[in-house]
């Protein structure tokens, strides 16, 4: 590190004056004493230094955090054995992918690994958003540290950042989900059907057989499934990252309010596609599309929906 060399210039510069305006043979000892400190310190150091590049240092956190929580990265050796290192120092670079901010942190450890080593990082997880981490650099420097080789690390650590629930003053009555009528289920069965006349190409499996002996037609079970008038929840997010980390919080609680009430909802992405939403696995990929503002391959007609907008510049939500 430079200060390491500042300080052992300085004390070089400082010996060999003292061994020319103070001539005796302690002073010229003393002087190549100092001289010979670096080379030691490599040569003891060297062997480990070796061993800690090979070892394949790499990073990792959690997949998921919440945001303004304690965050910790974790650094190790692959091997997972106990790994000596003189002076490790890491450049680690934090892009959230959502809000496009970025943060340096500087890693430093002397000692050894017997167990991976833990740095909390709370300053990473301040906004929502999608965190890509990745070592910029490193360097594993000899015990004075002046001498370092340079070592690399290629993986990426993907954080996905999630919001504390915020309920809303208005959150939607799950009444007014309901189902408003049935239409033929296409395959299968089912426990709702209606009743009618044997067309030809029906299924056998479906004639209702007590009925039909009691006239002179064959009655058949036709399969239905509710008609279910849904709600399509619709954030509308900005470029301030405070306001949105607003709108990701409602969103979260009316999300989970829905899954809870009736089983399911639909959300839109940046693009107004909508998600489909039955559990919480859902609602991760659901937000994960809205960080990294990807495009839902799902496909419904959301004209009869009742939408339900979510702001971030007053307490109550939109009903429309």
């Amino acid at each position: 590190m430079i200060r390491n060399i500042i300080i052992y210039l300085c004390l070089l510069t400082g010996t060999f004056l003292f061994s020319i305006f103070y001539y005796a043979w302690f002073s010229w000892f003393l002087f190549l004493m100092v001289v010979s400190i670096p080379i030691i310190s490599l040569l003891l150091s060297l062997p480990f230094m070796i061993r800690s590049v090979r070892s394949d240092i790499e990073i990792f956190a959690k997949n998921n955090v919440y945001v303004k929580d304690d965050f910790y990265i974790a650094i190790s050796g692959k091997k997972k054995k106990p790994l000596f290192c003189p002076m490790l120092t890491l450049n680690i670079k934090s892009t959230n992918l959502t809000t496009n901010l970025c943060k340096n942190i500087k890693i430093r450890f002397s000692g050894t690994f017997t167990k991976p080593l833990i740095r909390q990082c709370n300053s990473l997880t301040q906004h929502c958003g999608q965190l890509d981490i990745v070592c910029k650099n490193g360097k594993i420097y000899d015990m004075l540290g002046i001498f370092f080789i340079p070592i690399r690390i290629k993986k990426h650590s993907f954080v996905r950042v999630l919001p504390k629930s915020q309920k809303p003053e208005i959150i939607p009555d799950s009444s007014n989900f309901t189902v408003t009528g049935y239409k033929p289920k296409p395959v299968g069965n089912s426990e709702i059907y209606e009743l009618r006349e044997y067309r030809h190409g029906d299924s056998l499996r479906n004639v209702h057989w007590k009925l039909s002996s009691k006239s002179d037609d064959l009655i058949v079970k036709e399969p239905n499934v509710p008609i279910i008038k849904n709600c399509l929840i619709m954030p509308f997010l900005g470029d301030n990252a405070d306001e949105n980390d607003v709108v990701f919080a409602k969103l979260m609680y009316v999300c989970r309010y829905m899954i809870k009430s009736i089983g399911i909802c639909f959300a839109c992405d940046r693009n107004g596609n909508p998600f489909e939403i039955r559990c919480e696995n859902d609602i991760l990929n659901y937000f994960s599309a809205l960080y990294l503002n990807t495009e839902s391959s799902f496909v419904a007609d959301t004209n009869n929906f009742q939408h339900y907008s979510i702001f971030a510049d007053r307490e109550e939500v939109d009903l429309l």
